[in-house]
């Protein structure tokens, strides 16, 4: 069986350059060193070339600021976990060092913009080709253009999350001439978000362009712009948006939540929107950063870097009535027994309290099995067990049985970005600001 590849396979221009440093008697005729390559991307296999190249920056490139899923400025910012590491400049969790040239956030800035400046150049060269002789045709080219405007609100969105104000960054052509510097970063770039979004609504068709998954749909554009209404708390907005997407029949539940976390299940019926993920013979291809950080760093599957390690608050948000409800009141809840402190040689008793099944597809912890390789031996396994504790997360690593799709701590699990789920969590929150518990719960119930 063949391991996974992208269904949309990540390439570069590197081919483009090598056929341009070919020798022969036409050498001198060459164009001056830049000019060849852009009449080189001045073709509409060009222009589909370099907009493949924007979909690489989707995945991880440095794993502190990874924007695939946003660990770091996500759940290790909030009380759910820790980095896992000990360092002054990486702990997140306390809110400390946050000055304007903080290690997370110089290249967290510089990742989302140069996602911006691919995406603007694919519109660049977009324009050029459709002026020339040999232009995209429809509706193709308008694809082009939603699919780059799509990824460009993508990356304004991810900036603006973590920074309180940027700059939307157009074309120049789009900007009357003003160059990217000259734009200042005063607003949170919400009304660029939904403008891009929304031409990528009225032009994207309801399945993935080229019949490739991993290019966005219109209800991809549709989750994405929903989701930015949610930031703004324009629940209006984002209803009518969230309505079409449930209505549209496209999307349904997964029957397992762990398969929204399995690599044998990436792209499933509840994906609306995944970045792909690739390992391919010897090649770690585009999930160096995406798993490699959360493995355990000790024990038989040390893998990777022991970063991204569950709280226990977290673990105690699990807990659950007789019946099944979640304890939301933390005044509730009952204080768990956990093995901080214990040694893997000591004898340790998980807790007897009744725990939603899902968090242990989420947390590994000890004397539960972790993903069929083995029991957890809990501080043993743990990279920093005095400093963080000894849960570690379960998601982005893979089952013992899809080995095949892994190449040592390398995995080709999506990142799940958007899925039904969202969607309906999203509608169920509306709907009990509009008072109408009864669908908020219809909504839930589906999910539970």
């Amino acid at each position: 069986m063949k391991r996974i590849l992208n269904l949309i396979i990540i390439t570069t221009l590197t081919g483009a350059f090598v056929f341009l440093a070919s020798c022969g008697d036409e050498f001198l005729d060459n164009q001056p060193p830049g000019t060849a390559a852009g009449a080189l991307m001045e073709t509409p296999a060009g222009v589909e070339g370099i907009l493949v190249g924007v979909y690489d920056r989707l995945t991880c490139k440095r794993y502190t600021v990874c924007m695939a899923t946003d660990w770091t400025f996500g759940s290790v910012a909030s009380d759910d976990c820790y980095t896992g590491s000990n360092y002054t400049t990486d702990v997140l969790e306390r809110w400390e060092m946050f000055t304007g040239d903080h290690r997370y956030l110089v290249p967290r800035w510089r990742e989302g913009f140069d996602g911006v400046a691919r995406a603007n150049g694919v519109l660049d060269f977009l324009r050029v080709v459709q002026e020339g002789d040999n232009p995209i045709p429809e509706p193709r080219a308008s694809q082009v253009e939603a699919e780059a405007k799509f990824l460009r609100a993508w990356f304004h969105f991810k900036t603006t999350r973590v920074s309180r104000n940027i700059p939307y960054i157009k074309t120049q052509e789009e900007m009357d001439g003003m160059l990217p510097r000259d734009i200042p970063n005063d607003t949170e770039g919400w009304e660029g978000i939904e403008e891009d979004l929304q031409f990528a609504i009225d032009n994207l068709p309801d399945t993935p362009p080229l019949g490739q998954v991993g290019r966005p749909t219109k209800f991809a554009a549709m989750a994405v712009k929903a989701h930015a209404h949610m930031y703004q708390n324009e629940l209006d907005q984002a209803r009518p948006l969230l309505d079409q997407i449930i209505g549209s029949g496209k999307y349904e539940l997964a029957d397992n939540f762990e398969d929204n976390f399995l690599v044998t299940r990436n792209n499933n019926e509840e994906s609306i929107f995944e970045i792909q993920i690739s390992v391919t013979g010897e090649t770690t291809g585009s999930a160096f950063f995406n798993n490699r950080p959360f493995s355990h760093q000790h024990g038989p599957v040390a893998m990777g870097w022991g970063f991204y390690q569950p709280s226990h608050e977290l673990f105690e948000a699990y807990q659950v009535t007789g019946d099944g409800l979640p304890v939301l009141d933390k005044a509730d809840r009952t204080p768990l027994a956990n093995d901080y402190g214990i040694s893997s040689t000591e004898e340790f008793i998980p807790t007897d309290h009744l725990l939603d099944p899902r968090v242990d597809y989420t947390i590994a912890r000890r004397g539960v099995d972790f993903q069929g390789f083995a029991i957890h031996e809990g501080m043993s396994w743990i990279r920093m067990p005095d400093h963080q504790g000894n849960y570690m997360t379960k998601k982005f690593h893979h089952r013992m049985e899809n080995s095949e799709y892994a190449i040592g701590e390398y995995n080709a699990r999506n990142i799940r970005s958007y899925r039904l789920g969202h969607v309906l969590l999203w509608r169920a929150e509306i709907a009990v600001e509009d008072g109408d518990l009864n669908y908020a719960r219809e909504l839930v119930n589906q999910l539970r």
